[in-house]
């Protein structure tokens, strides 16, 4: 999780830090204040990343969704009024 893009968004990057991504890039229309991804949370297959989200979208509730690694595959979770929250892989 990082506010380098101007807003709190997960990003993925190597473990040296090298080759940062944002895998939450906000809509260009969407105030940054108005988009928060955070507490991601690895799938136990390691092949997608839990997270909590609010944007316009959710109607700025907070809702879970999961996204793969590569960037693809964006997909809410919950839809529930108010906030969904610390997601986590089942073991």
């Amino acid at each position: 999780m990082s506010m380098r893009a101007g807003y709190i968004s997960v990003f993925l990057m190597n473990a040296d830090g090298s080759e940062p991504r944002n895998l939450t890039p906000k809509n260009a229309g969407d105030a940054d204040s108005d988009w928060i991804s955070r507490a991601p949370s690895w799938s136990t297959t390691g092949r997608q990343i839990y997270f909590m989200s609010s944007r316009p979208s959710t109607g700025l509730d907070t809702e879970i969704f999961m996204i793969n690694i590569d960037g693809t595959g964006l997909t809410r979770l919950t839809n529930t009024i108010g906030m969904d929250g610390s997601p986590h892989g089942r073991r």
